[in-house]
């Protein structure tokens, strides 16, 4: 079996003496090198095994810093990781300022926010309407790029899991007016579909399980505990096989007024402008031109369910509503807002409407206060047979 670097490196540093051993020995930029892609954990123990290495690391932190933060996190997540521990804003000089500890932190949290995004992008993509183990219509095996998580994608439920965590501070309550309103939609499914990942594990429980009466939270509890407790907790618990217990032990300390979600809910109503009448405008090319996407999934799922009831007596909408747009819950556990267009339109059995056809049907389109609440409230429509499905 291949040993991983850590694997080599704690090794290594058991048979160094106190005054040199086989790593320290090693040229500086070699020695460097294997230090950086061991991570911050690594290096801070290697540093304590000897004279030569301490020197080495402290002499070189800022190098092997930056070398393992942007290593681990990525251009993409680091502004909100730094974020997260208020660090300010991104950048090389900011990075390099950082000592390993530090280091250390950021990259052990963004290791659980990577975790939980490949588990919870893996769930959401097993619940989509359409099953991706064989196609339906024709009988062939479906595309391979559908029955994976992109790239893209992958991102979209990294900086999701990030802000679900920051919105709970008082300083970031009003990131909404900042950001595209399908990333709103982004952080209520993640909320949502975490949510489900603990109660089943809560439900699977093996000391809970056996109980005559298996304990199981209440949504309002669950929705506070996913809210205002750190992705790394939550991670460390599940990890430990813990969760019951740690949602019981933050049952005692939650109020009823303490947060429980972490989205704006009020019908996309900031993104969205009004007459002099009052009346609701439906064209949304302002909100298009101030937020640019690397693919049009997202803004074109969010747009769908916008639009959708609202302009119902336009057919361009019809075969969604009764597909991959048939109700809020059924759209939610599947992350209808996560996914790249190529998806939305398989999904659709290819009835996926263009953005041009969307927004044409839309741009005149004016609606009372009343009307707009009315169809757009949980964007429900009819039966949901998620419950049977799933």
């Amino acid at each position: 079996m291949q040993a991983t670097t850590s694997e080599i490196v704690k090794a290594a540093a058991a048979r160094m003496t106190a005054e040199k051993g086989p790593i320290s020995s090693l040229p500086l930029e070699c020695f460097l090198s294997i230090a950086a892609s061991s991570g911050p954990s690594t290096a801070i123990n290697l540093a304590l095994t000897g004279p030569a290495a301490y020197l080495a690391i402290s002499g070189n932190e800022r190098y092997l810093v930056d070398a393992m933060v942007y290593g681990a996190i990525g251009v993409n997540a680091l502004p909100l990781a730094l974020a997260q521990f208020h660090i300010g804003r991104p950048g090389r000089q900011n990075v390099r300022s950082l000592s390993m500890c530090k280091a250390r932190q950021l990259v052990s949290f963004h290791a659980a926010v990577t975790y939980y995004a490949d588990v919870l992008a893996r769930r959401a993509m097993s619940r989509g309407p359409r099953p991706t183990n064989q196609d339906t219509i024709t009988g062939e095996d479906v595309p391979a790029c559908l029955k994976q998580v992109s790239a893209r994608e992958s991102d979209r439920f990294i900086r999701a899991l990030y802000i679900l965590q920051l919105v709970s501070r008082p300083e970031w309550q009003g990131v909404w007016t900042n950001s595209p309103p399908w990333l709103n939609q982004q952080v209520r499914c993640i909320q949502e579909i975490l949510q489900d990942h603990l109660l089943e594990v809560i439900e699977n429980d093996p000391g809970n399980a056996k109980k005559r009466r298996p304990w199981v939270p209440s949504q309002s509890l669950l929705a506070q505990f996913v809210v205002n407790t750190s992705l790394q907790v939550i991670w460390d618990q599940e990890c430990q096989g813990s969760i019951v217990r740690a949602v019981m032990a933050y049952q005692k300390e939650a109020t009823p007024s303490t947060i429980k979600q972490a989205w704006f809910s009020d019908d996309d109503k900031p993104w969205l402008k009004r007459d002099a009448g009052g009346r609701v405008s439906l064209n949304v090319d302002h909100v298009v031109t101030a937020w640019l996407e690397d693919d049009s999934g997202p803004r074109d799922s969010w747009l769908h369910t916008l639009l959708q009831m609202q302009v119902d007596e336009d057919t361009v909408f019809q075969p969604g509503i009764g597909c991959q747009f048939r109700c809020d819950r059924c759209m939610t556990i599947w992350g209808f807002v996560f996914w790249d267009r190529e998806k939305l339109v398989w999904h659709s059995y290819n009835t996926m409407p263009t953005f041009e056809q969307m927004t044409g049907a839309a741009s005149d389109v004016f609606v009372s206060p009343f009307e707009f609440r009315k169809w757009s409230r949980g964007r429900k429509l009819g039966y949901c047979d998620h419950d049977a499905d799933y």
